[in-house]
């Protein structure tokens, strides 16, 4: 665009508001011909109207148990001029989430007249590979403006029982007997780790528990010469029961040697 000595004009300036909400600033550069200001910098300033607009989109669940369902509320700002709706949730990624955990989400209104987006999980068993993991969940709403929120669900999920080693070998020959071993057991719960019974059928071995703390023990694993001659090899399954708010049976196993 041209303009004579003494003319002026309009400079129109577009920003793509799909793209974001709130406040935005961009900076536009103008150059002319001017022999004193070739290039002139404009800076555009505004906010984003937004029908939601939530707090943040980052969910910490670091303390789930299996089988319990953990809340959590997300502050919304409804701007809509109508009761927020919540149409569908789903869980992308990873693709098979929704084998391992039930998830709830609603809109609620607290005490104060503010709006929450309300997330209700609970993961079922064996869902321990997603520890120290997240979720991502897709939140369909009756916004025309906003009609799907992201969420990251970060998650870490307290092991009932944890049993270190998974397989104990007893190899080692000390002043000609056989070495004893040691079976560590440990919850992240709120609850007191008992152990119930402890059994290997014909395996030469006798067991002691040994109470470290209330959350956590260990099996003193030694050899039994009533049971068995110098020089057998064994093979067979450590049982064990354990009680933390309910009884839970586990299996390690066992080989080794009378020396």
């Amino acid at each position: 665009m041209e303009y004579a000595p003494g003319e002026g004009g309009v400079i129109k300036a577009y920003y793509n508001t799909a793209a974001h909400t709130g406040m935005f600033s961009k900076t536009i550069r103008v150059k002319t011909n001017s022999v004193k200001n070739k290039d002139i910098t404009l800076i555009l300033k505004g906010k984003v109207f937004a029908e939601l607009e939530v707090k943040n989109n980052t969910i910490f669940f670091y303390d789930l148990v299996p089988g319990k369902t953990k809340v959590f509320n997300i502050e919304v700002k409804n701007q809509m001029g109508k009761p927020l709706e919540i149409k569908n949730v789903k869980m992308i990624f990873p693709y098979n989430a929704s084998n391992f955990f039930s998830l709830k989400v609603k809109p609620v209104k607290g005490s104060n007249g503010k709006e929450f987006i309300r997330f209700e999980l609970k993961p079922l068993t064996n869902v321990y590979q997603f520890s120290n993991s997240s979720l991502t969940v897709k939140v369909k709403t009756n916004s025309k403006q906003v009609p799907v929120l992201t969420f990251y669900l970060r998650l870490k999920i307290k092991k009932p029982v944890t049993i270190n080693p998974t397989a104990l070998f007893l190899y080692t020959n000390t002043g000609g007997k056989t070495a004893p071993g040691i079976i560590e057991l440990d919850t992240e719960l709120d609850k007191e780790l008992k152990i119930v019974s402890v059994q290997c059928k014909n395996c030469p071995l006798k067991f002691k528990v040994i109470d470290i703390s209330p959350k956590s023990k260990q099996i003193l694993v030694e050899p039994d010469y009533t049971k068995g001659k110098k020089g057998k090899i064994f093979a067979g399954i450590i049982k064990l029961v354990v009680d933390v708010g309910g009884k839970k049976e586990f299996s390690v196993p066992v080989r080794g040697r009378l020396y």
